[in-house]
């Protein structure tokens, strides 16, 4: 036997036993179910229960200017979602950890730039969210500021205050 022919007839066996195995697991209907359809339908719906953007919830604070873009951008992002109830409890729910954060925007300089700033309120139990929030924040000032004026000092800074949690 020549050793050119040899590599081919194994590949001609192996062929030979995949197309022997595929008809085998088509004759029984059971096969087909669990070796293909089960494994399909089990990766699409859990593939469609885990969402890719986590939802953080925050608070504006009441003394929060509403009347600017950056409060407009914020709102319009669709990972944050906007708490809206009473001080008490959104203290409370602030130090349990249920909101990430309460956010104030205040006017700094309505001439000049920076114009705003976005004061932070956090508990120290919502600290693996903080992180991406201050990035979301960072964000739509960017976007403000690469909209109108990319060469001009920043449109708004944050500043972070944490209030001890559980």
């Amino acid at each position: 036997m020549n050793s050119r022919s040899q590599p081919y007839s194994q590949f001609q066996a192996m062929l030979a036993i995949a197309k022997a195995s595929l008809l085998s697991i088509f004759r029984s209907p059971s096969a087909v179910i669990f070796s293909f359809l089960f494994p399909l339908i089990f990766i699409l719906v859990f593939g469609f229960l885990s969402s890719t953007a986590p939802v953080i919830r925050v608070a504006f604070d009441k003394n929060s200017e509403t009347n600017n873009p950056l409060y407009e951008s914020l709102i319009a992002k669709k990972n944050l979602k906007i708490i809206v109830q009473s001080e008490k409890i959104t203290t409370e729910e602030l130090e349990k950890g249920r909101i990430t954060a309460v956010l104030t925007i205040q006017s700094v300089n309505p001439q000049g730039y920076p114009k705003y700033k976005v004061a932070i309120k956090s508990s120290t139990a919502a600290v693996d969210r903080l992180g991406l929030l201050q990035s979301i924040i960072q964000q739509s000032i960017t976007e403000i500021d690469r909209k109108a004026d990319p060469d001009r000092p920043v449109y708004a800074f944050t500043e972070l205050t944490q209030i001890p949690g559980r």
